[in-house]
């Protein structure tokens, strides 16, 4: 005659695993949902889409910042094939992160601190 205690833990695991197969399950079928062809998106976007994006940033103060970006570090988020500036918005929004403490609260350009500025004249 069988043991009584095994079937319980037995249950256990078969009602587990009956979970875990309908997560995925849904899992696979919010996949199937996905057109298949539907690209995926990019990790480089153009100024203007940039902008429109993130409005924060408007597309003079976006262009200031890059103009300058060999100075001010913003090279590394920027990608240039050709004529069209492409920016790395990961690398950028960890650039932002970076210099947040030095960037103008409402036009979002890069600034030094202000006791740089007043060191550069002598004044302590």
């Amino acid at each position: 005659m069988p043991d009584e205690s095994n079937h319980v833990p037995l249950a256990d695991t078969l009602r587990t695993l009956a979970h875990a197969l309908v997560a995925c399950a849904e899992t696979l079928q919010e996949l199937a949902d996905v057109p298949a062809g539907s690209p995926t998106p990019s990790p480089y976007l153009p100024i203007r889409q940039f902008c429109q994006q993130y409005p924060l940033y408007t597309e003079s103060a976006l262009r200031t910042l890059l103009k300058y970006r060999a100075t001010n570090g913003l090279h590394t988020a920027v990608v240039q094939p050709g004529r069209k500036v492409l920016i790395d918005v990961a690398a950028f929004m960890q650039w932002v992160e970076h210099h947040k403490q030095t960037l103008h609260p409402i036009t979002g350009i890069l600034s030094r601190p202000v006791t740089q500025r007043y060191n550069r004249l002598g004044i302590k």
